[in-house]
């Protein structure tokens, strides 16, 4: 897990780890609250919500990149010019 955890931020970066993080843990969620309230799995409720945690996930690295982009920019701790 932590393997590919690493090669995914190599690869894709930081948003997509994230995407794909949201992505999971939305369908992860999903699914197991599904089987334990129904006894069954929606799979394609699944599907949108691996949808939406992933554009969750890209979203909060997408702003947190800009936040901290935004602060080295302005002037962040260290910075004297």
């Amino acid at each position: 897990m932590i393997v590919g955890g690493i090669a995914i931020m190599i690869v894709g970066g930081p948003i997509v780890a994230a995407m794909i993080g949201g992505a999971l843990l939305g369908g992860g969620f999903s699914a197991g609250s599904q089987k334990l309230t129904t006894g069954q799995v929606n799979w394609g409720k699944v599907g949108v919500d691996m949808a939406i945690g992933a554009a969750a996930g890209g979203l909060g690295a997408a702003v947190n990149c800009w936040a901290s982009c935004s602060v080295l920019m302005i002037g962040g701790p260290g910075r004297t010019g």
